[in-house]
This record gives structure tokens, C-alpha cells and sequence, in this order.
């Protein structure tokens, strides 16, 4: 289910990192330029959100274990890649390069966790994750073009740069990629996103609701 989530939100903020961005920052003193470098800043951090997503769901498994050790021996390794990366990249790309460390730090932490967890149990059902990844990946790839299209089309029918066009803009490409996914979804019979998109059903109708 985090698989289902994560990928395509990742791939999705990928193509989508500059309109979402200039729709809620560009203001004021808030320039193109300022725009390009956050946009850039978040599609580099966008890419450990499944990192950060794995360390989350597998670390209090460990807790639950009784082996807390091993999930703080993750932790001080990713913050030890995390500083030494930082420090590396810093100087070359500058703030793309903290970006960048911090999403390495986070996938390799999460990576080893899930790596530890399979030995740990001696299996976590591999095979089906790997199919499920496969799947979800050819799904939010049809997501990110159909999105990345979509908003480019907008952008030629809808130029202008008022806060207004620029919402209608992104939330039409957010829109038809969320479709084109949920088609593919269905296509492709990713049984996950369903139960994905139905909690997540389920938790807007608690927050309307209250």
C-alpha cells in the first residue's frame, strides 16, 4: 500500500515540481528564478519519500521485536551518510546537494531496514512486492505523462500568470493524471491502490465529517 502512494506521488512531484510550486510561492519577491531552485529542490527531495515512507512502516516493527537496537542502528548510519554526503555535495551543487544527500540518506535507511527485516523473518513475501512495484511503477509512469501533457496543454490553452490560471492549470493536470492512474490501476489489477485510495476515502470522509 505505501508502494501504491509513493511511487506515484514521487513521479508525480517530479513533473509537477515547478507549476505547484509557482502557484504557491510565486509572489511578491518570490521570483522565476526563486522558483526554479525550490522546484529543483523538491523534486531531489521527492525522490527519498519512499525512503522515508519504508523507515517509518518497517522501524517500529523492530521495536515490536524487542529489537529497538537495530532501529537505532539505522537511524545514526542514515544520519552518518546524511552529514557526510551534505558535506560532500554542498560544495559542488550546492542546496540541490543537501537535498540530495538527505533523500540518499533516507532510502538507504530504509533499504537496509527492509533488507534486515527479510532476514530477520526470513522472508517478507518478495516475489509479490517486486510484482506489486512493477505494476505500480508502469501505473504512476502513466500517471506522470499524462499529468506532464496535460499541464502543458493547459499552460498553451490557459497562459497567464495569475493565481487563478495557474490552480486551474495544475489541478486540471492532477486531476487527469489521477484518472489515467486509476485506469491504469484497474488495467493492470493493483488490488493495493484500491484499498490505498479507499482508506484514503475513508480518512476525508472522518475529517468532512468532524
Amino acid at each position: 500500500m505505501m508502494l501504491t502512494l509513493n511511487v506515484p506521488a514521487t513521479l508525480g512531484l517530479l513533473v509537477l515540481a515547478r507549476p505547484i510550486v509557482e502557484l504557491l510561492f510565486e509572489h511578491g519577491r518570490f521570483t522565476t528564478m526563486d522558483t526554479e531552485a525550490t522546484a529543483t529542490a523538491l523534486r531531489l527531495y521527492a525522490v527519498g519519500l519512499i525512503g522515508h515512507s519504508a523507515t517509518r512502516i518497517v522501524s517500529p516493527i523492530f521495536y515490536a521485536l524487542r529489537q529497538s537496537q537495530i532501529a537505532v542502528a539505522a537511524s545514526l548510519a542514515a544520519i552518518a551518510v546524511n552529514i557526510v554526503l551534505s558535506l560532500s555535495l554542498a560544495g559542488s551543487i550546492g542546496f540541490r546537494g543537501l537535498a540530495l544527500a538527505t533523500s540518499i540518506a533516507a532510502l538507504a535507511s530504509g533499504g537496509l531496514l527492509v533488507l534486515l527485516l527479510r532476514r530477520r523473518l526470513k522472508g517478507i513475501d518478495g516475489k509479490r512486492l517486486t510484482i506489486v512495484l512493477t505494476k505500480v511503477l508502469i501505473a504512476a509512469a502513466a500517471l506522470a505523462v499524462a499529468a506532464w501533457g496535460i499541464e502543458n496543454m493547459m499552460t498553451a490553452l490557459l497562459p497567464g500568470q495569475h493565481t487563478v490560471l495557474r490552480g486551474v492549470r495544475l489541478l486540471t493536470a492532477i486531476g487527469g493524471g489521477l484518472i489515467v492512474l486509476a485506469l491504469a490501476a484497474k488495467m493492470l489489477h493493483i488490488d493495493e491502490l484500491e484499498d490505498a485510495l479507499g482508506v484514503l476515502g475513508g480518512q476525508f470522509t472522518k475529517n468532512r465529517d468532524a
